[in-house]
This record gives C-alpha cells, sequence and structure tokens, in this order.
C-alpha cells in the first residue's frame, strides 16, 4: 500500500514518487504525460475557481454549488418517485479473470424503491478477483449514480446531490468493495460496468419504453508491449472502435 504522497512540490516533481511509479511499470512512456495533463487540468481549475470568487464573491461561488447539488437531488427525487414502490433485482456476468477462464464472477443488486429513496443491496455479488478486474466501493457509488441518472433521467446534472436520495449497502472484500491486496488496480471499469448491466436488468422490466439496452461487456481495449531491436521497450493500449455502450 501507498500512502498519499506529491507528485509535485513548489511546482517541481518530486523524484522519490515518480521514481517508484515508475519502477512497477511497464507503462511509465504512457503515464508520464498523463500525469502532466492531470497536473494543467487541475492548475486551470485552481485558477478558473479563484477567477470566479474575485469576480462575484465567495458567497456566490458557494450558493451556485449548493445550488447546483440542490437541483441534482431534487430531480434525482422526483425522477424516483415515478418509479412504483417495490424490489427489483438484476445480475451481471464476467466471464473470466484473466487467471482462470473457468471462473465466473456475478454482480447482483437488489434496487429497493420506498418512496423517493432507493436502496442498492450487492449482497449476493462474488467475492472479489484474485486478479485485476475488480472495483472498489467508490467506483460501485459512482456507477449506481450513473446508472439511474441513464436509467431515470439524463437530463439531471451530476454532481454529490445524485446520491441525496440514495443509500448503498455493500460488504468489503467483494467484486465491487475490493480490499487488499487485490484491491481495485487497473481495469475497474469491468466490476462498475457490469453493476450497470445489473441496474438496468433490475430496472428497464418496469420502465417499458424509457428502458436502456445495455452494452456487450467490453470496451475492446488492446494492451501489447515488447523490445524494439535496440532493446528499449515499448508499449501500447489501444480502444478498438467504439459505441461499446455506457
Amino acid at each position: 500500500m501507498i500512502p498519499p504522497v506529491l507528485l509535485w512540490s513548489e511546482d517541481r516533481p518530486v523524484r522519490s514518487t515518480f521514481s517508484l511509479i515508475f519502477d512497477n511499470t511497464r507503462w511509465g512512456a504512457m503515464l508520464l504525460p498523463d500525469f502532466k495533463s492531470v497536473r494543467q487540468q487541475l492548475q486551470l481549475g485552481e485558477r478558473l475557481v479563484r477567477e470566479t470568487i474575485e469576480r462575484y464573491g465567495l458567497e456566490a461561488h458557494l450558493g451556485a454549488l449548493a445550488y447546483a447539488c440542490d437541483t441534482s437531488a431534487e430531480l434525482m427525487r422526483e425522477a424516483i418517485a415515478r418509479i412504483p414502490d417495490g424490489d427489483y433485482a438484476g445480475s451481471a456476468r464476467i466471464d473470466a479473470d484473466g487467471f482462470d477462464d473457468t471462473v465466473d464472477y456475478t454482480v447482483h443488486v437488489t434496487l429497493r424503491k420506498r418512496g423517493h429513496d432507493i436502496e442498492a443491496d450487492l449482497s449476493g455479488t462474488s467475492a472479489q478477483a484474485r486478479t485485476c478486474i475488480n472495483c472498489g466501493v467508490s467506483d460501485a457509488k459512482t456507477a449506481l449514480g450513473v446508472a439511474l441518472t441513464m436509467l431515470l433521467d439524463p437530463a439531471i446534472p451530476f454532481t454529490s446531490g445524485t446520491w441525496r436520495h440514495l443509500d448503498l449497502v455493500a460488504a468489503p472484500g467483494t467484486l465491487l468493495t475490493a480490499l487488499p491486496p487485490e484491491g481495485a488496480p487497473m481495469m475497474f471499469w469491468e466490476a462498475s460496468g457490469a453493476l450497470i448491466a445489473a441496474i438496468f436488468s433490475a430496472l428497464n422490466p418496469v420502465l417499458g419504453a424509457n428502458a436502456v439496452g445495455g452494452d456487450y461487456g467490453s470496451t475492446n481495449t488492446h494492451n501489447a508491449n515488447g523490445l524494439r531491436p535496440d532493446g528499449t521497450r515499448w508499449t501500447s493500449a489501444t480502444q478498438c472502435g467504439g459505441e461499446h455502450g455506457p
């Protein structure tokens, strides 16, 4: 486990942190531009926030944030209320973990809808995998919000208010709530995507014409690496095609 550490300090890269990362990955040449892009995005975000506060004041800025979250919460509340009260169950499967193709993994969800609220219970989901197809509980929470927004009202702004009327029941150590040592190191979208599909399966029958078709369960990502004739390493991560669904 790596605790939170600085990547940059006083606008300079922290050599020890980057060495730790690049000494333990085959993807260094691809990761470095990503890190630089993230840093630039954070700096841009900070600058825009400061400009907004300087122009309109802190109170107005915080009020706008609260308004955006309240709007999401109210619209999601209204959307949930349109579903008949009841318990709705759905599941999806992942047919292998990249280590043993005889092992299947199941993602199961029961949505208990009462009034303006939904409780999503992930009981029945398989234990976490030995490989990198797990996701963490934060990924599962995000998938819940994404799936319900897509199904109930795609126009709802996606903010923290989205979850105000949602509860997540999830035991630790499952495919959707992985813990160390396996954790959720890489292909978290395999498990979180399966949760979205399971939620679609649960609610589509009651949504009728507003039901949403699922994807085909893959992002078609092709990974490869090797050595050039001069001995330097090369690596490639490519998404082959698109339109793979949510």
